[in-house]
């Protein structure tokens, strides 16, 4: 979760300071909540607190992946109350998790994380361990540092492959890489899977400040406002007017002044500096925001989606952006929160019960109550 200072808030970056903003000179506060497919995890005064489930060792607090209790017959280790993560070495400045992995930007620049570790995503040069948890195989339940990566200012992560960006502004990848995702054709098999167990650099990027992870694709926001993406590209997610897939960064066509980034599972949004929002990608739930979930044009995929980025009708004055698998939510200036794409779940939180409020929408919807 991050929050987007105002205009008047932003201003030039110090000699030697590292960017961890989302635009040159604007400095968002860092992540200090992160939510996994199933465990959630809080940043307090350097130090981080987990709860949730635990069965790939993704609490942190080491021993064993089958408690601290047992919430039920699926995930038989879990906490419902927050836990202290134990072993990291330094301070912690920021922290990001998704499926059953966590990771915190340390002090100094370090990464550590812990967690599932089946495709090498833990960045430790090993995917057999350190430990095994349960009958998921790889995992570790004690924070341990990636290798080699140093000067770290953010990371993102999406369950399978995670990413960190330096403080020169390079961006190394590692995990999974079956369609490209870590920005590199080059790659060792595991189990007939290509994936990097220590991390890559994402060749040809110029200087990127924040990185998005999707479902096999990542898309970074750079020093100039314009972003780039590469990986798998079905639905239009790389946002350069093609659906072929790259293994290298491509351009997203037509954005300048872009000063954040959300990607979903198919989809992915840019902020705008003026405060409005761009998507790209699969439509099928309408997650563009478009008001129709009938294209603009049929991917290859079989889906309705766009293939470069479409403006969202009608939405103006949004400060930071946030996006689920199928859904996309906005926050705006005012402290309200508008969102739009899949329902099922009841996820864009506009309606009470009864009234149509699992359908999804294709226009922003204001969340009731908040």
């Amino acid at each position: 979760v991050c929050e987007l200072p105002s205009a008047a808030d932003a201003g030039a970056k110090p000699a030697g300071e590292a960017d961890t903003g989302a635009a040159p000179g604007v400095h968002p506060a860092r992540p200090t909540l992160a939510v996994g497919g199933d465990h959630s995890c809080v940043l307090r005064g350097g130090k981080v607190e987990c709860w949730g489930s635990n069965y790939a060792g993704e609490l942190g607090i080491g021993g064993s992946s089958t408690g601290p209790q047992s919430c039920n017959a699926v995930d038989v280790g879990c906490s419902p109350a927050p836990v202290a993560v134990a072993g990291l070495s330094a301070p912690v400045d920021s922290v990001a998790a998704a499926g059953a992995e966590t990771f915190a930007v340390l002090a100094g620049g370090a990464v550590a994380c812990w967690g599932m570790n089946d495709l090498g995503q833990l960045g430790r040069g090993i995917t057999s361990g350190p430990e095994n948890c349960l009958d998921i195989g790889a995992c570790s339940t004690t924070p341990g540092v990636v290798s080699g990566l140093s000067g770290a200012t953010a990371v993102a992560t999406n369950g399978s492959e995670a990413c960190a960006v330096l403080s020169s502004g390079a961006v190394e990848c590692w995990g999974s890489n079956a369609f490209g995702e870590l920005g590199s054709a080059t790659v060792v098999t595991v189990s007939g899977n290509p994936v990097s167990s220590v991390p890559i650099m994402v060749a040809g990027l110029p200087r990127a400040t924040a990185v998005a992870l999707a479902t096999h694709y990542a898309c970074a926001l750079l020093l100039d406002g314009t972003i780039q993406c590469w990986g798998t590209n079905p639905d239009g997610q790389l946002g350069n007017g093609s659906t072929t897939d790259s293994t290298t960064p491509v351009p997203v066509s037509h954005v300048t002044g872009a000063v954040a980034i959300a990607a979903g599972e198919y989809h992915t949004c840019a902020l705008m500096a003026d405060g409005t929002v761009a998507c790209w990608g699969d439509n099928v739930y309408g997650e563009l925001g478009l008001g129709t979930s009938s294209g603009p044009q049929a991917c290859v995929s079989g889906d309705p989606c766009a293939t470069t980025p479409v403006k969202v009708p009608n939405l103006s004055g949004v400060t930071a952006i946030a996006a689920g698998d199928d859904d996309t939510c906005a926050l705006l200036s005012d402290g309200t929160v508008r969102c739009w794409g899949a329902n099922l779940d009841g996820d864009l939180g506009h309606g009470k019960a009864g009234d149509g409020t699992t359908m999804p929408s294709s226009t922003p919807v204001v969340v009731s109550g908040l």
